[in-house]
C-alpha cells in the first residue's frame, strides 16, 4: 500500500499518522507540526506508522517463505511432468486409434468391393462363407465415440476444474470474516446506523465514513414509528422488530442490497429495547409499549424464523443497551442503578454491577480492551476482564443527547450511535469523553 504525505505535492514518504478526524491523516517529518496547526480544536496525537522488526519473527518469517519456494518448485516439477504424460499418452492414444480405423476402413472397402461385384454365393458344405454382421459392427462403431466422450470429458473437466480452482498468494492472507463478531470491540454486524424516518416507510441508512444520509421508501406494510430494535445479521440483512409512536409488535428483515422486505412472524408490542445479534438468535430485553413498561425478553432464531420467549429480566425495564460478551449479554437500562449480565448458556440473569447511576439516556460500548457506559451526563469505565469493576469517571459529558436502541460504530477513538426517534447522529470520543452531535448530509432519496 502507497501513502502519502497531507501536504500536497509532498514526496515525502510518511512516518507519522493521526486519527484526530476519524480517519488517518498521513504526514512526513516535515509537514507533522502544520497538520497540528490547521485545527487547533481537535486533539491530536501522532504515531509512528511502523516499528522495528523483531529478529527472530523476521528470521521465522524467512524460513517459511524459503520453504514455500522449495514447495512451489517441486509442486511444479510433479504437476508438469505429468501433464506432459498425460500429453505424451494421448498422443500415442491418437495414433493408435487412428491406426485401427484405417486398417478397419480397408477391410470394410474390400468387403463393399466384394459385395459390390459378387454374383454367386458358395454353397458347398463346410466351405460357405461365414456370415458378416455389418449392422452389429455398425452399432459397435457407434459407441466408442461414446465411450471416449465419457471417459475423457470427466478427464477433461476435471483437469478445468483444477485450473480454475488454482489459487494464488491473495487467498492466503487473513480473511475478514463479516459474519463473525469482534469482541475487541462493539461485536455487531451494523456496518452503518440503521433507522426509519418516524411515521413514515422511509428507511434510512447513515455512512458514518462520509456522514451521508441514504433514504429509500421500502415495502413494509405500516409505516414505521421510533425506537424500534434493530441490528444488522449475516447475508447482509438487518433485522427490525416493534417501534414507539405508534407502538408496533411487527417485525421485518430488510436485504441491504435490494431493499427487498421480508415480514417475520410478530412478537410483541415492543420499543426501547435494543436487538443484539449472536449465536444465530437476536435478543431483546425488556422494553416499553402501550400498557407500560416490559419485563419479558425474547430471541428470535434466524434459522427457523421463529419467537421464542427467554427468562424474564429481573425487573420490567426500557431503553435497555446491551453489550455482547463471548459467553454473556451486558445490560444497561433507564432506572435499576445496575448492570445486569444475561448468561446465555443458562438463561440466567446475575447483577454484575452496582452503584451505577441509570438514564433514559444510555448506551454501552469497547474499545481496546475497555468497556463504557454513558448514562445521562455520567461516563463508566470499566476493564474488558473486569467487567464487575466499573468506575465513573470525573469528568461529565459536554452535551446531551437522547433515548435511543442504536447498535454503536467504531471508527478510530469514536464511536457513532444515533436516535431514531429524533434523526439525531452522535460522536463518542473515548480519550475526552466529549460528545458532538454529527451535521448529515441527505444523499439521496430513493
Amino acid at each position: 500500500m502507497n501513502f502519502t504525505c497531507h501536504q500536497p505535492d509532498c514526496s515525502t514518504s510518511p512516518t507519522l499518522y493521526c486519527n484526530c478526524n476519524n480517519h488517518n491523516t498521513y504526514s512526513c517529518p516535515s509537514h507533522v507540526l502544520q497538520h497540528f496547526e490547521s485545527d487547533e480544536t481537535c486533539k491530536h496525537a501522532a504515531m509512528p506508522m511502523y516499528k522495528k522488526v523483531n529478529p527472530e519473527a523476521k528470521q521465522l518469517e524467512v524460513e517459511n517463505l524459503k520453504s514455500l519456494k522449495e514447495s512451489l518448485e517441486k509442486s511444479n516439477e510433479y504437476t508438469s511432468e505429468f501433464l506432459k504424460r498425460m500429453i505424451e499418452t494421448l498422443n500415442s492414444l491418437l495414433l493408435n486409434v487412428t491406426k485401427y480405423y484405417e486398417e478397419v476402413k480397408i477391410v470394410v472397402c474390400e468387403k463393399l468391393e466384394t459385395a459390390e461385384n459378387k454374383e454367386k454365393d458358395l454353397i458347398v458344405p463346410g466351405f460357405a462363407d461365414k456370415v458378416f454382421h455389418p449392422d452389429e459392427f455398425n452399432a459397435y462403431l457407434e459407441k466408442i465415440p461414446k465411450l471416449f466422450t465419457i471417459i475423457l470429458n470427466d478427464s477433461v473437466q476435471g483437469a478445468i476444474e483444477i485450473e480454475k480452482s488454482l489459487k494464488g498468494e491473495q487467498e492466503f492472507y487473513d480473511k475478514i470474516k463479516t459474519d463473525e463478531l469482534d469482541f475487541r470491540s462493539n461485536a455487531n454486524l451494523d456496518q452503518s446506523l440503521y433507522f426509519f424516518k418516524a411515521g413514515t416507510k422511509v428507511f434510512i441508512e447513515v455512512n458514518i465514513d462520509d456522514f451521508t444520509i441514504k433514504e429509500t421508501l421500502v415495502n413494509v406494510l405500516e409505516n414505521q414509528g421510533s425506537l424500534a430494535g434493530i441490528c444488522q445479521i449475516p447475508d447482509n440483512k438487518v433485522f427490525i422488530s416493534g417501534g414507539y409512536s405508534p407502538h408496533l409488535d411487527s417485525s421485518y428483515l430488510i436485504d441491504l442490497k435490494n431493499k427487498s422486505v421480508e415480514p417475520l412472524a410478530k412478537c410483541r408490542e415492543r420499543s426501547l429495547s435494543t436487538a443484539t445479534f449472536i449465536n444465530g438468535c437476536i435478543y431483546m430485553f425488556g422494553g416499553f409499549n402501550s400498557k407500560g413498561l416490559i419485563q419479558n425478553s425474547d430471541k428470535f432464531i434466524i434459522e427457523s424464523k421463529t419467537w421464542t420467549s427467554i427468562a424474564n429480566m429481573p425487573v420490567a425495564q426500557q431503553d435497555t443497551s446491551v453489550l455482547p460478551c463471548k459467553s454473556l449479554l451486558i445490560i444497561s437500562t433507564h432506572s435499576a442503578n445496575c448492570l445486569f449480565a444475561y448468561i446465555l448458556n443458562s438463561d440466567t440473569y446475575e447483577t454484575l454491577a452496582t452503584g451505577i447511576v441509570s438514564h433514559s439516556y444510555n448506551i454501552l460500548m469497547r474499545n481496546s480492551g475497555m468497556c463504557y457506559l454513558i448514562t445521562g451526563s455520567n461516563v463508566f469505565v470499566c476493564k474488558e476482564n473486569e467487567l464487575n469493576k466499573w468506575m465513573k469517571v470525573e469528568k461529565t459529558l459536554n452535551m446531551g443527547y437522547c433515548q435511543n436502541t442504536s447498535k454503536p460504530i467504531t471508527r478510530g477513538r469514536y464511536a457513532f450511535f444515533c436516535s431514531s426517534h429524533y434523526g439525531k447522529v452522535f460522536r463518542f470520543g473515548f480519550d475526552d469523553f466529549t460528545l458532538v452531535e454529527v451535521i448529515l448530509e441527505v444523499k439521496k432519496v430513493e
